[in-house]
Protein backbone atom coordinates (compact mmCIF):
# COMPACT_ATOMS: atom_id res chain seq x y z
CA UNK A 1 0.00 0.00 0.00
CA UNK A 2 1.26 3.85 -0.82
CA UNK A 3 1.80 5.86 1.82
CA UNK A 4 -0.38 8.19 1.47
CA UNK A 5 -2.82 5.39 1.55
CA UNK A 6 -0.92 3.96 4.93
CA UNK A 7 -1.93 7.56 6.49
CA UNK A 8 -5.51 8.17 5.86
CA UNK A 9 -6.53 4.74 6.40
CA UNK A 10 -4.63 5.05 9.35
CA UNK A 11 -6.56 8.19 10.77
CA UNK A 12 -9.43 6.99 10.13
CA UNK A 13 -9.46 3.75 11.28
CA UNK A 14 -7.79 5.25 14.68
CA UNK A 15 -10.66 8.03 15.28
CA UNK A 16 -12.98 5.26 15.91
CA UNK A 17 -10.12 3.25 18.01
CA UNK A 18 -9.47 6.25 20.08
CA UNK A 19 -12.68 7.60 20.64
CA UNK A 20 -14.36 4.67 21.22
CA UNK A 21 -11.99 2.13 22.89
CA UNK A 22 -10.10 4.28 24.57
CA UNK A 23 -12.83 6.94 25.43
CA UNK A 24 -11.00 10.28 24.94
CA UNK A 25 -13.23 13.60 24.00
CA UNK A 26 -12.82 14.44 20.46
CA UNK A 27 -9.63 16.79 20.40
CA UNK A 28 -7.41 14.41 21.51
CA UNK A 29 -8.97 11.68 19.56
CA UNK A 30 -8.06 14.20 17.01
CA UNK A 31 -4.79 14.77 17.61
CA UNK A 32 -3.36 11.09 18.42
CA UNK A 33 -4.92 10.11 14.97
CA UNK A 34 -2.82 12.38 13.42
CA UNK A 35 -0.12 11.50 15.27
CA UNK A 36 -0.40 7.48 14.09
CA UNK A 37 -1.24 8.43 10.86
CA UNK A 38 2.43 10.41 11.09
CA UNK A 39 3.34 6.98 12.18
CA UNK A 40 1.64 4.49 9.85
CA UNK A 41 4.62 3.79 7.50
CA UNK A 42 7.11 3.22 10.09
CA UNK A 43 7.41 -1.04 9.03
CA UNK A 44 8.11 0.21 5.95
CA UNK A 45 11.63 1.32 6.90
CA UNK A 46 12.45 -2.09 5.97
CA UNK A 47 12.86 -1.27 2.25
CA UNK A 48 14.53 1.90 3.27
CA UNK A 49 17.51 -0.23 5.04
CA UNK A 50 17.78 -2.44 1.94
CA UNK A 51 18.22 0.21 -0.44
CA UNK A 52 20.82 1.97 1.73
CA UNK A 53 22.71 -1.79 1.84
CA UNK A 54 22.63 -2.22 -1.80
CA UNK A 55 24.42 1.55 -1.98
CA UNK A 56 27.24 0.44 -0.47
CA UNK A 57 30.48 0.94 -1.98
CA UNK A 58 31.62 -2.02 -4.36
CA UNK A 59 35.06 -1.74 -3.61
CA UNK A 60 34.43 -1.98 0.20
CA UNK A 61 31.51 -4.72 -0.17
CA UNK A 62 34.16 -7.57 1.82
CA UNK A 63 34.83 -5.53 4.71
CA UNK A 64 31.08 -5.02 5.08
CA UNK A 65 29.25 -8.02 4.94
CA UNK A 66 28.28 -9.23 8.30
CA UNK A 67 26.82 -5.28 7.93
CA UNK A 68 24.86 -6.24 4.86
CA UNK A 69 23.84 -9.81 4.26
CA UNK A 70 22.50 -10.26 7.71
CA UNK A 71 20.04 -7.18 7.82
CA UNK A 72 19.20 -8.21 4.11
CA UNK A 73 17.97 -11.34 5.66
CA UNK A 74 16.28 -10.25 8.65
CA UNK A 75 14.57 -7.22 7.64
CA UNK A 76 12.92 -8.96 3.89
CA UNK A 77 10.09 -6.58 3.26
CA UNK A 78 7.21 -7.62 5.03
CA UNK A 79 8.74 -9.99 7.36
CA UNK A 80 9.33 -8.47 10.94
CA UNK A 81 8.45 -5.18 10.70
CA UNK A 82 5.24 -6.40 9.47
CA UNK A 83 4.70 -8.69 12.27
CA UNK A 84 2.07 -9.11 15.07
CA UNK A 85 5.40 -9.65 17.63
CA UNK A 86 6.70 -6.18 17.05
CA UNK A 87 3.72 -4.46 18.35
CA UNK A 88 3.27 -6.79 21.34
CA UNK A 89 6.81 -7.14 22.56
CA UNK A 90 6.64 -3.17 22.27
CA UNK A 91 3.53 -3.02 23.74
CA UNK A 92 4.30 -5.36 27.07
CA UNK A 93 7.81 -3.36 27.39
CA UNK A 94 6.19 -0.02 27.50
CA UNK A 95 3.23 -1.06 29.58
CA UNK A 96 5.71 -2.79 32.36
CA UNK A 97 8.84 -0.54 32.55
CA UNK A 98 7.81 3.37 31.32
CA UNK A 99 6.07 5.45 34.28
CA UNK A 100 6.09 8.60 32.34
CA UNK A 101 2.12 9.11 31.14
CA UNK A 102 3.30 10.68 27.69
CA UNK A 103 6.31 8.04 27.21
CA UNK A 104 3.41 5.71 27.06
CA UNK A 105 0.99 7.51 25.25
CA UNK A 106 3.68 8.03 22.49
CA UNK A 107 4.68 3.89 22.46
CA UNK A 108 0.17 3.27 22.44
CA UNK A 109 0.74 5.50 19.45
CA UNK A 110 3.43 3.46 17.73
CA UNK A 111 2.55 0.25 18.27
CA UNK A 112 -1.15 1.12 17.36
CA UNK A 113 0.17 2.17 13.75
CA UNK A 114 2.07 -0.68 12.99
CA UNK A 115 -0.85 -2.83 13.74
CA UNK A 116 -3.46 -0.75 11.76
CA UNK A 117 0.09 -0.68 8.95
CA UNK A 118 -0.50 -4.46 9.04
CA UNK A 119 -4.24 -4.54 8.59
CA UNK A 120 -3.96 -2.53 5.74
CA UNK A 121 -0.91 -3.85 3.93
CA UNK A 122 -3.40 -7.11 3.97
CA UNK A 123 -5.62 -5.43 1.89
CA UNK A 124 -3.13 -5.49 -0.69
CA UNK A 125 -2.11 -8.47 -3.37
CA UNK A 126 0.98 -9.43 -1.34
CA UNK A 127 0.59 -11.20 1.66
CA UNK A 128 1.70 -10.26 4.83
CA UNK A 129 3.18 -12.71 7.43
CA UNK A 130 1.53 -11.36 10.54
CA UNK A 131 2.94 -14.17 12.49
CA UNK A 132 6.27 -13.93 11.59
CA UNK A 133 8.93 -15.86 11.65
CA UNK A 134 6.01 -18.43 11.11
CA UNK A 135 4.82 -18.90 7.55
CA UNK A 136 1.05 -17.90 7.93
CA UNK A 137 0.19 -15.70 5.31
CA UNK A 138 -2.84 -13.92 5.32
CA UNK A 139 -5.05 -11.20 2.64
CA UNK A 140 -8.13 -9.84 3.23
CA UNK A 141 -8.01 -8.17 -0.37
CA UNK A 142 -5.99 -7.49 -3.50
CA UNK A 143 -5.70 -4.28 -4.13
CA UNK A 144 -3.23 -3.67 -6.19
CA UNK A 145 -0.57 -0.78 -5.38
CA UNK A 146 0.07 0.15 -9.01
CA UNK A 147 -3.09 0.53 -10.07
CA UNK A 148 -4.96 3.83 -9.89
CA UNK A 149 -8.35 2.95 -9.88
CA UNK A 150 -7.39 0.46 -6.88
CA UNK A 151 -5.53 3.81 -5.58
CA UNK A 152 -9.27 5.80 -5.95
CA UNK A 153 -11.07 2.73 -4.25
CA UNK A 154 -8.98 2.97 -0.90
CA UNK A 155 -8.76 7.05 -0.76
CA UNK A 156 -12.48 7.02 -1.47
CA UNK A 157 -13.16 4.69 1.15
CA UNK A 158 -10.70 5.80 3.74
CA UNK A 159 -12.35 8.99 3.20
CA UNK A 160 -15.99 7.73 3.73
CA UNK A 161 -14.74 6.14 7.07
CA UNK A 162 -13.36 9.78 8.68
CA UNK A 163 -16.91 11.18 7.37
CA UNK A 164 -18.57 8.42 9.04
CA UNK A 165 -17.00 8.99 12.31
CA UNK A 166 -17.91 12.50 12.04
CA UNK A 167 -21.55 11.58 11.18
CA UNK A 168 -21.66 9.20 13.89
CA UNK A 169 -19.48 11.38 16.64
CA UNK A 170 -21.42 14.72 16.25
CA UNK A 171 -24.49 13.24 15.92
CA UNK A 172 -25.36 14.62 12.28
CA UNK A 173 -28.81 12.88 11.10
CA UNK A 174 -28.98 12.53 7.68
Amino acid sequence: MLRINHITWTISLSLFLYSYLFELNLFYTILLSLITGYFSSIPDIDIKIIKKLKKIDKKYFYLTIPFTILPRIIFRHRTITHSLFLPIIISTFSEIYIKNNILLYISRIFYIAIILHIFEDAFTKAVVKMFFPFQINIRFFKFSTQSKLDFLILQYTSFGILILFFIVKLGIKI
